[in-house]
């Protein structure tokens, strides 16, 4: 005889699902199934099926009689297990009841314990396996856990624990897919769980990374300020530093963003069980200088940026000279035995825009707007020749 709570319940037996009875009966199954093995007190069973304010007078007697028709029922699978395993009983054991069930006849039991296998492989750095396990956990849910319960209104702390590990063992396995290079197979599963929780940071920091590798950057900007909306508006709060290092490493096209050739990545910066312990260490991969194209200065207020547009000098005329012996450039996380440095050659370029020969005459709500228009053009200068501008401050920009 097989349990199903993770989707309507059911009870199948000899390949056919059994007819459970009514609403309280079923109920009373559901809360037993969700504590199988344990002993659920007559009080809690009766709290469970009705408020205390509108509990009928003879609501015990209603318990008894669907504990007396689920012993009937499962009398029914007595004598059909050919392994000589034990059949469930439903037993009275002060102050209630018990459920005794083979915990593998149990589908929410071995949900649980495929998803802490899986969990541990991904710790264990083998996220191959871990998505094979958690992806198969997974597969035992049929919808929202006792679903046709909860339409008849039972909101149980139970129901409320199941979709709350459902949702993380999603993000888990959604963690292993990303480290083994497949974000496009996990994208429209991503965007359209995110929609459905646009609060759970990990999840959306996990879609923003494969956005990312799947080249649609802006996208995954907005994915960002969309949390970060949600958050501010409802709680007040800013988004989690790990979120905001993830956005700030997109803005920067960060080189270990990208999807990795095999075996394990840091999933941006988004707190995971692995990237607390698994920093990622890019060994012997060979990067090609950023084109940079260094913007002369436009006089806010003289028309000349609108005009002409700015100046640029080639990014080869400011490359840095070179060297003997290369040089071991930042790490890229907490040093790993064995990790290899980069080298990588910036192009820094500081850029200060002149004041016209009026600026004093003008209005400072004048003033703001010219300096803001120079370093819009500014900014599309450099981003059109692949820089970065990261900072200003007034008239004066730091571009890489």
């Amino acid at each position: 005889m097989e349990f199903k709570v993770l989707g309507p319940m059911e009870v199948v037996s000899g390949g056919r699902s059994l007819p459970l009875g009514g609403v309280k009966q079923r109920a009373v199954l559901g809360l037993l199934l969700l504590r199988a093995n344990q002993v659920v007190a007559t009080s809690q069973l009766l709290d469970a099926l009705w408020p205390e304010e509108s509990r009928p007078v003879t609501a015990r007697k209603m318990v008894q009689n669907a504990v007396w028709g689920l012993r009937a029922l499962l009398e029914t699978g007595d004598g059909e297990r050919p392994d000589g395993s034990t059949p469930p009983q439903l037993l009275t054991r002060a102050p209630g009841y018990v459920l005794r069930v083979d915990p593998e006849r149990l589908d929410a039991t071995r949900f649980e314990r495929a998803v802490t296998a899986g969990r541990a492989r991904l710790d264990a750095g083998e996220p191959a396996e871990a998505a094979v396990l958690l992806g198969g956990a997974l597969a035992e849910w049929r919808g929202s856990a006792l679903s046709d319960l909860a339409e008849e209104g039972m909101e149980w702390a139970e129901l409320t624990a199941l979709r709350q590990l459902r949702l993380d063992a999603m993000e888990d396995r959604f963690e292993a897919e990303l480290a083994c290079g497949r974000h496009h197979a996990v994208l429209g599963e991503l965007t359209s769980l995110a929609e459905a929780e646009p609060l759970r940071e990990r999840l959306c920091g996990q879609l923003m990374l494969a956005l990312y590798r799947c080249g649609r950057q802006a996208e995954a900007l907005s994915v960002f300020s969309g949390v970060r909306l949600a958050l501010v508006e409802e709680y007040g709060l800013e988004p989690s530093a790990g979120l905001q290092t993830l956005q700030h490493r997109i803005l920067r096209h960060d080189q270990t963003l990208a999807s990795p050739a095999g075996g394990r990545a840091e999933p941006g910066g988004t707190e995971t069980r692995a990237s607390r312990r698994h920093p990622v260490a890019e060994a012997g991969r060979v990067r090609t200088p950023a084109r940079i194209a260094a913007v002369a200065s436009a006089a806010p207020g003289t028309g000349a940026a609108a005009d002409t547009g700015p100046q640029t000098v080639p990014a080869h005329d400011f490359a840095p000279p070179e060297e003997e012996e290369p040089r071991a450039s930042r790490p890229l996380g907490v040093a790993e035995a064995g990790a290899v440095a980069e080298r990588r050659d910036v192009c820094v370029l500081v850029v200060c825009t002149e004041s016209a020969a009026d600026a004093a005459t003008m209005e400072s709500e004048q003033l703001d707007t010219s300096l803001h228009d120079a370093v819009t053009v500014l900014t599309e200068s450099v981003e059109a020749r692949s820089g970065t501008v990261v900072g200003s401050m007034g008239g004066l920009c730091a571009a890489l």
